[in-house]
């Protein structure tokens, strides 16, 4: 009896855990960050966009396939552009990049690596045709933003046929291709010179200017203040004059005197005591010691 028990109840335990492996097998979670495509024999014949719990019938007639829904990043490999002037440059970019409709996305690029090659080809391609809009020497100030939103457009549009939305794309580096690199730094050098010569010409041509300018300037106020002090000199002259004659003719002998001492002055050189004139000379007068007693 105990043996038919033991027997009994080790059966039960079977099948409950056969029972529980069953149910586990019907069931299946769905995450916040996941969709889900539930497969019969390889059609999909559901597709679960909320999370929770679900029923499926056990593997291997319907089989669950999960896809993030999460931001995803795709980084390129350094890819030749062409500008509008048939100039070789390198450039660096990455994608954001999420899936929309998973049954979609699983039908026509199956899983995530199918899908970086699919977006690397249609983002390298809008990338190629919007820089080769510009010509080499604008790239540089081109208005990288409105290029970024269109390429996240043009490239949103193709592949939303593949159940990915694009969420932005952005050129990290533009570069010349190595072999390129001499040859167009050596071209930068030569145009960088021409540049900085016909800057140093018209700045010598400007100095130029500005010098004869200032010498013309200066010229026109020094005839001014000569002009000036020969006016003022010759007031000078005709008031002095003035103010020797009204002296002249108050006291004749007095202003005789003074001229006398004005041209002592004048002709005795400075130092000096011995002057030689004649005896008979108006300059002896006041000179000549007996005259005075």
């Amino acid at each position: 009896m105990g043996m038919k028990f033991g027997v009994g109840k080790t059966g039960m335990v079977f099948a409950a855990i056969a029972a529980a492996f069953i149910i586990s097998m019907c069931f299946f979670v769905v995450d916040e960050n996941e969709q889900a495509v539930v497969s019969q024999f390889g059609r999909p014949v559901k597709t679960v966009t909320e999370p929770g719990l679900y029923f499926k019938l056990p593997e291997p007639v319907q089989v669950v396939r999960r896809f993030d829904v999460r931001a995803m990043t795709s980084e390129s490999a350094l890819s030749e552009v062409l500008t509008s002037d048939k100039k070789n440059l390198v450039a660096d970019y990455y994608v954001v990049w999420r899936i929309d409709d998973p049954l979609l996305f699983m039908q026509t690029v199956v899983d995530e690596q199918g899908a970086k090659y699919r977006i690397g080809d249609i983002v390298y391609s809008e990338i190629r045709s919007q820089l080769g809009l510009y010509e080499l020497a604008s790239i540089i100030n081109a208005d990288r933003d409105a290029i970024h939103g269109k390429v996240t457009e043009e490239s949103g549009k193709k592949l939303s046929k593949y159940g990915i939305s694009v969420l932005d794309v952005r050129i990290r580096r533009l570069n010349f291709p190595d072999q390129n690199k001499n040859s167009v730094f050596s071209r930068m050098r030569s145009e960088r010179t021409r540049m900085a010569n016909q800057y140093r010409s018209e700045g010598e041509e400007e100095a130029l200017r500005i010098r004869a300018e200032t010498d013309k300037e200066r010229e026109l106020i020094l005839s001014k203040a000569r002009y000036n002090a020969t006016v003022i000199r010759g007031l000078a002259d005709a008031n002095a004059a003035k103010i020797y004659a009204n002296v002249y003719e108050v006291d004749p002998e007095f202003y005789e005197f003074i001229r006398t001492m004005q041209a002592y002055q004048k002709i005795i050189p400075s130092g000096r005591n011995t002057l030689i004139v004649s005896s008979d000379s108006k300059l002896f007068k006041y000179l000549d010691a007996s005259e005075g007693r």
